[in-house]
C-alpha cells in the first residue's frame, strides 16, 4: 500500500483510510496545494501484487491573455488542456482560426506559452479561374 501526505506525513492526508492499495486505487491525479508531499510505501515481501507508478510536475505558470482572448479555464495543473479562442469576428492575427488548445505539459510547461493577439477577420475575396456553360 502507499499514502501520501500533503507537505510532510503529518500533513493533511490525500488518501482514504490506511491508504492506496490493489482494491482502493488513487484517483488520477493528487495535487498537494502546498507544493509538496510525502510519499509513504510499504511492501509485503508475503504478498505479490501490482507496484505502483507515480509522476511528479509543477503547476505552469498562469497564461498571459492579450485582450480579447479567452480561456476555457485558468488551471494552470499538469495535464490540463486550455482552450484559446477570439471571439465571433474575430481571428489569431498569427493564423492559428479562431481557436486552439494548448496543453500543460510535464515540468510545467506550455505547449504554447506566447498567446496571439484577435485581430477582425479579413473579408474574403473569390476568385474565378474559369466559367464553364453546359447545354440545356
Amino acid at each position: 500500500k502507499f499514502q501520501v501526505f500533503e507537505g510532510s506525513s503529518k500533513g493533511r492526508s490525500l488518501h482514504e483510510g490506511s491508504g492506496f492499495n490493489n482494491e482502493q486505487r488513487p484517483p488520477q491525479q493528487l495535487v498537494s496545494r502546498l507544493g509538496k508531499a510525502q510519499l509513504v510505501l510499504q511492501t509485503n515481501a508475503v504478498r505479490n501484487a501490482m507496484g505502483f507508478n507515480a509522476t511528479f510536475s509543477l503547476n505552469c505558470p498562469s497564461l498571459k491573455t492579450p485582450p480579447l482572448v479567452t480561456l476555457s479555464t485558468k488551471a494552470t495543473t499538469y495535464g490540463i488542456k486550455v482552450v484559446v479562442s477570439c471571439p465571433p469576428g474575430y481571428e489569431f492575427a498569427s493564423g492559428r482560426g479562431r481557436s486552439f488548445d494548448v496543453n500543460c505539459q510535464l515540468g510545467g510547461k506550455w505547449t504554447d506559452d506566447h498567446l496571439p493577439n484577435c485581430q477582425r477577420k479579413k473579408a474574403g475575396r473569390y476568385c474565378f479561374t474559369s466559367l464553364y456553360s453546359y447545354p440545356r
